[in-house]
């Protein structure tokens, strides 16, 4: 069934208890896994229904994802996702998908998400098909305001991750580590699930002292927003090394920027801004009132 303001169904579930922090919320990873997953759904609406089976020629790569975090979504919560075509180029285009709470009709979080039609056998792009593109015509719509960028800047981006600049900037190594064969899919690349991951625990090395919740405490940190360029397809047994910075920002909002390499040669997997806060428990979500223009910069980092 197609909505012409979210586009079609692409995904129904809940979430698991596993996947909550220690106050309760569903992790953002995995937010990012249900994109994903949401994602192959509307492959199979634009006539790639098995673009993400072993078996599939040909194949749908995700270049980036900019995310807005909108309310929190408990263990037990029904959520459902629609998605829609923004705009399609040549070999690539911008989807956006909507999650929404089941019972409520809530958006929980909207994903823009630019991704190009790839090979699976040799890594190149190449052109949509004649059925795709007649399959996307009525899937094309426009992103409401909630899903636009907020507190981080929309639109092209040129990547700076670089681990020579990282060094001459003196950023801490915050991750290292191997590419698990866990965390990619089935064609052996690295999830952005679990690049997502990755960025979490890596922000819990560069935390403010004064952004941690007092000793004893029951507290946390909430997103509100994040992009991720993903630069390289990183591989199972791949080397990962996160280097990372923190800076405070408009509103009470605390921004992340992490880039992550590969060590061996100091070329960049992908990179990440995130805007986040500190909350108490049972306190309300906070609003998000950061524009671009205010983001300060994270000791001299960008995506």
């Amino acid at each position: 069934m197609t909505d012409a303001t979210e586009g079609v169904e692409v995904w129904r579930g809940a979430v698991a208890p596993f996947e909550c922090d220690e106050a309760g919320r569903i992790e953002a990873r995995f937010l990012l896994g249900r994109a994903m997953e949401g994602l192959a759904g509307l492959a199979a609406e634009l006539g790639m229904a098995d673009a993400f089976a072993a078996s599939a020629n040909s194949t749908l790569a995700v270049r980036e994802h900019h995310i807005r975090f909108l309310s929190e979504a408990r263990a037990g919560a029904p959520l459902t996702m629609r998605a829609g075509v923004l705009s399609m180029g040549e070999d690539e285009a911008e989807v956006l998908q909507v999650l929404r709470h089941g019972r409520t009709g809530e958006p929980c979080a909207a994903f823009l998400t630019r991704i190009a039609h790839v090979s699976v056998r040799e890594p190149r792009i190449f052109a949509w098909s004649a059925r795709a593109r007649a399959a996307a015509a009525p899937l094309t719509l426009d992103a409401p305001a909630f899903a636009r960028p907020n507190g981080l800047t929309g639109g092209p981006a040129q990547p700076t991750a670089a681990l020579e600049l990282a060094e001459a900037l003196g950023l801490p190594v915050t991750g290292r580590g191997v590419v698990q064969p866990h965390e990619c899919d089935v064609f052996g690349r690295l999830r952005p699930d679990a690049v997502m991951g990755r960025c979490a625990e890596a922000a819990a090395h560069v935390l403010d002292g004064a952004a941690r919740p007092a000793k004893g405490a029951r507290a946390g940190r909430v997103l509100t927003e994040a992009r991720i360029l993903y630069l390289r397809a990183a591989a199972a047994g791949a080397r990962l090394e996160l280097r990372s910075a923190a800076a405070g920002v408009a509103g009470g909002l605390q921004r992340f920027t992490h880039w992550l390499f590969d060590p061996s040669d100091g070329e960049p997997w992908a990179s990440a801004m995130v805007l986040g806060a500190g909350f108490e428990p049972d306190a309300a979500r906070p609003p998000v009132r950061a524009a671009a223009s205010e983001t300060a910069p994270a000791e001299g980092m960008e995506l």
